[in-house]
């Protein structure tokens, strides 16, 4: 007796595109790196489509045929919290095939359309605070094959849910976000920021929708934050900025600015020490600082720094001079266990970049 299966079409491997929802099923948008899908608060929509590709294949003694999207006939599709007790699944659709697509370019795959997008309905479930990390989509498709009705299950598993963290819970720049939100966030950083939020700055990226590349190396679980700089609001760029006027001129004496440096130093090793003793990170992307050639007017020796100089003002408190020699100390520096956290890395001038230990969060 024929039967079908249903398989993703590479074993083990979840591949996913983003669609704005302003365009045509089925066009690809974003590629999506990493198993997350966002899943929006009670009432409301993602702005990203999220797909989930299927091979079907008609199985019987002799051969093996596959099935295309026209022959589905119907399909369900579920969302379970895998980790929450007691919290009933979210019912995407029921008995439809709206959501059912051939593949862009593949015949033999079907994508089964998965976020909170139209035709489907909004998100009907509280994820303020945000029940569970792991959530599997569950599908049951029916295909017309010759005739005759054929019926197959499969589940996505091993996804991280992504959730929103409003300005309830910390405090974020105050600029437009990214399509589809960038302020998507890992269960498990849901729950420290709830606790320890106050121990961080004025926020800025933590993630974008279903892990859609915010043009960083990182930012794709949830887990990593931008804010800016401790004791002082302003724009990270304008903050580093005066900071390093107020260096050129301790350097060349001037006392008011040395106390400047110094106060801005102790802040930041301050509310970096705070996070530390949390425990939960696994690493702190922090400043480098580009080479400095000031030649200052007639009266004024020249001040010339090789880049890297707010990195060592940052760990040891000192700055020293492309001939090697020690031109400022304000005696402020790293404890041992904050200096092996923070991690100098090029496009954080402006910002400080935290790196959650998921374990440790856990």
């Amino acid at each position: 007796m024929p039967f079908i299966v249903a398989e993703p079409p590479i074993e083990g491997e979840l591949e996913r595109v983003a669609v704005p929802r302003s365009n045509a099923v089925g066009v690809r948008r974003r590629d999506i790196d990493g198993d997350t899908v966002s899943i929006p608060d009670d009432t409301l929509r993602n702005t990203f489509d999220f797909r989930l590709p299927v091979t079907l294949k008609r199985i019987d003694t002799e051969t093996e045929i596959i099935i295309n999207a026209s022959e589905i006939v119907s399909a369900n599709l579920e969302l379970e919290y895998v980790d929450a007790f007691g919290v009933d699944p979210i019912v995407l659709f029921s008995d439809s095939t709206d959501q059912v697509t051939e593949a862009d370019g593949n015949p033999d795959e079907i994508e089964i359309q998965a976020a909170f997008v139209d035709p489907i309905p909004a998100s009907s479930t509280d994820t303020s605070p945000p029940e569970a990390t792991n959530v599997r989509y569950n599908i049951d498709l029916t295909a017309d094959v010759d005739g005759e009705l054929l019926e197959a299950s499969l589940t996505f598993d091993s996804l991280i849910g992504l959730y929103v963290t409003g300005d309830d819970v910390i405090a974020y720049i105050n600029r437009p976000q990214d399509e589809g939100g960038d302020k998507w966030t890992h269960h498990l950083l849901y729950d420290w920021l709830e606790t320890n939020g106050n121990l961080l700055t004025l926020v800025n990226d933590i993630s974008g929708e279903h892990g859609v590349d915010l043009k960083h190396d990182t930012h794709r679980l949830g887990t990593d934050v931008d804010m800016r700089w401790f004791g002082d609001a302003r724009g990270g760029q304008t903050v580093f900025n005066e900071n390093q006027r107020n260096v050129i001129s301790a350097i060349r004496g001037d006392v008011v600015a040395t106390e400047a440096v110094r106060a801005f130093i102790a802040a930041q090793h301050a509310g970096l020490e705070a996070l530390e003793d949390e425990g939960d990170l696994s690493l702190i992307y922090g400043t480098i600082g580009p080479a400095i050639n000031d030649q200052g007017d007639p009266t004024e020796e020249p001040v010339v720094l090789p880049r890297g100089w707010a990195t060592e003002l940052w760990e040891r408190g000192t700055v020293t001079d492309v001939q090697g020699t020690v031109r400022l100390d304000i005696n402020e520096s790293m404890s041992t266990g904050l200096a092996a956290l923070f991690q100098p890395w090029p496009g954080h001038d402006n910002h400080y970049h935290l790196a959650f230990d998921v374990d440790a969060l856990d």
